[in-house]
């Protein structure tokens, strides 16, 4: 018995090596293999193609490796400032798609790629901004939201945040929303 147990703890230890030396040799994207012009070429055709595409004919498969491969070109090339460009272009090709979490994915990846960009801000409040109305999250945007205010105070998002958040706060339904907002381009009209 006490034989039997050294060899299934044997076998089993052999088999974690061989499974870990697979993992390490694992092939690396095409994204990875490609030269900087290679890629960047890569990342333009296929802006390209889906910022010319109606959300109906957009290929789904090809919007998300467009996401992975610009996570590969800005972290290969993090110095080059086309990567944040880039990613903002995946970012609305997520959402035009309506993958709402791949987007939001890709704003975590942004913030964490480019934390010291003008753009961080807008990041964090467009994270919100999906969180409710795409993913139809309200508590979770309106932590987000509250997060955003706390970070960016002064930022000119911040009023829509405070506005957003009060929204969800009070669970003021869109169409609700939007009648205040008639009744007050109405009461502004008639002074």
């Amino acid at each position: 018995m006490l034989q039997l147990n050294a060899k299934i703890i044997k076998t089993g230890t052999l088999f974690a090596l061989l499974m870990a030396s697979l993992m390490a040799c694992t092939p690396k994207s095409e994204a990875e293999k490609m030269s900087y012009p290679e890629l960047l070429d890569r990342l333009k055709m296929e802006s390209a193609k889906i910022e010319a595409a109606q959300p109906n004919q957009i290929d789904t498969a090809m919007v998300n490796r467009f996401g992975e491969e610009v996570k590969v070109f800005a972290k290969r090339f993090n110095k080059d400032t086309l990567g944040s460009i880039f990613f903002w272009k995946a970012i609305v090709a997520e959402q035009k798609i309506g993958q709402f979490n791949q987007a939001i994915g890709l704003l975590d990846a942004f913030v964490i790629q480019f934390p010291k960009s003008k753009k961080v801000a807008e990041a964090i409040f467009l994270k919100a901004f999906i969180t409710e109305t795409g993913l139809n999250n309200k508590d979770q945007a309106a932590n987000i939201y509250q997060s955003f205010i706390n970070a960016f105070p002064t930022d000119p998002l911040a009023q829509d945040a405070k506005l957003l958040l009060e929204q969800i706060q009070k669970k003021v339904s869109d169409d609700e929303l939007i009648r205040q907002f008639e009744e007050k381009e109405k009461e502004a009209g008639s002074k």
